[in-house]
């Protein structure tokens, strides 16, 4: 899998993870120890995992992997470490890079829900209960239906170690290893993340049914017909097929939060046919509901505006 790096202006480049073993890339002359080295190394090498920034691998691994002496790894580390780009909890043998988050924001909820997997294999330590920390509360800015997503995670991996416990090290193992993690343990999650659900969204209830979900649809429709534009395609009732993905959909998100994406899906002009036909095509396109449950990605983008005029 590439890993993929955005940089402020929101370009990026992906670079393929199995470079590192490439034999032709081995074959290039190697740098001598040095922090900007180290830091590519810690974005892109085999022991990162789809969770952006949290691995597990201790500081011989690394020294090892990038063949440098140990005293080396060490000096250079500490440069990183001074950044506050990297931290580390060496006895556990996991590194955390905070910022990753940001430049590696997942495509969709799905992706999140795939981290958990990758996540129950890290070392349980302190500063992977704040990794799920800082992670969880970008996903919670990013949106209700992000932050529930990584709910599994906080709640079934969450094990705070007790500072007399021994079971973590907030200090790097020997001589010149840095100062590890620098952080406390981190609690529950606290009430000012707001946003960021204690537990995944119920949806059993009576009214978060695909045909709630369709009434909504019907109940914009009209609306998406102002100022004289064709509007939303009209559905009457769900056929087996969609009524599937509605559920879907209402698993992945509240009715609210489909209320609020149809809304401002309506304010759109291309979904609402008031644009020119596409090539290919005969007829401007008009939303349906079929359109708008037949995947994840169609309900995030009309959430987030991506149709937005």
């Amino acid at each position: 899998m590439p890993s993929r790096y955005k940089s402020e202006d929101g370009r990026y480049r992906k670079i393929k993870v199995r470079t590192w073993g490439d034999e032709k890339f081995r074959r290039l002359s190697a740098p001598p120890p040095n922090g900007q080295f180290l830091w590519f190394h810690l974005l892109t090498g085999p022991h990162t995992t789809a969770i952006p920034g949290l691995s597990s691998i201790g500081e011989a691994g690394l020294s090892e992997a990038l063949g440098w002496p140990l005293k080396a790894f060490r000096r250079c580390w500490r440069e990183v470490e001074a950044q506050a780009m990297a931290q580390a909890d060496w006895q556990a043998r996991v590194i955390f890079l905070p910022h990753a988050i940001l430049h590696n924001e997942p495509e969709s909820p799905s992706v999140v829900k795939g981290w958990i997997h990758h996540l129950v294999e890290i070392p349980e330590c302190d500063l992977k209960n704040q990794a799920i920390f800082v992670i969880g509360s970008h996903l919670a800015k990013m949106g209700p239906v992000w932050a529930a997503a990584w709910v599994p995670g906080w709640n079934t991996v969450w094990s705070p170690a007790s500072p007399s416990s021994g079971t973590c090290a907030s200090s790097g193992a020997g001589t010149g290893a840095g100062t590890g993690t620098g952080v406390p343990p981190v609690g529950p999650p606290p009430a000012a993340m707001g946003s960021l659900p204690d537990s995944p969204p119920e949806q059993s209830h009576a009214s978060e049914t695909p045909e709630a979900l369709l009434a909504v649809w019907q109940e914009y429709v009209p609306i998406s017909r102002r100022n004289g534009l064709p509007g939303f395609v009209m559905t009457r009732e769900l056929s087996a097929k969609w009524r599937i993905s509605a559920a879907c959909r209402l698993k992945e998100a509240e009715l609210a939060w489909h209320r609020k994406a149809i809304d401002r899906l309506s304010r759109s002009k291309w979904a609402c046919g008031g644009m020119p036909p596409s090539k290919g095509h005969s007829k401007p396109f008009r939303a349906s509901f079929d359109w708008y449950v037949a995947s994840e990605s169609n309900c995030l983008k009309c959430y987030e505006g991506r149709y937005d005029d």
